[in-house]
């Protein structure tokens, strides 16, 4: 859990020092390069791509299943509440 309130804390800089170069306050497009190096040193990766599109794709996309809260979020934003 530590490092979960670790990787938090930089994903909320991130979204604050975004918002500061007057971005809106939920585009996380635009901070996505701070918090992919601030994770990456946080959690100590390497070999986990080179930008945050290859870790987004290559490295965290293979973790999102069917039976993850991330998964059926998705699923539900997509397809509504009733996916057939």
């Amino acid at each position: 859990m530590e490092k979960l309130d670790e990787c938090l804390a930089a994903k909320r800089m991130a979204m604050e020092s975004s918002k500061q170069r007057n971005n809106p306050p939920d585009d996380i497009k635009s901070a996505r390069g701070d918090i992919y190096n601030s994770i990456k040193k946080i959690l100590g990766l390497t070999q986990c791509g080179n930008n945050s599109d290859a870790f987004l794709r290559d490295t965290i996309a293979p973790l999102i299943k069917a039976d993850t809260n991330v998964y059926k979020e998705l699923e539900r934003e997509i397809f509504g509440d009733d996916p057939q």
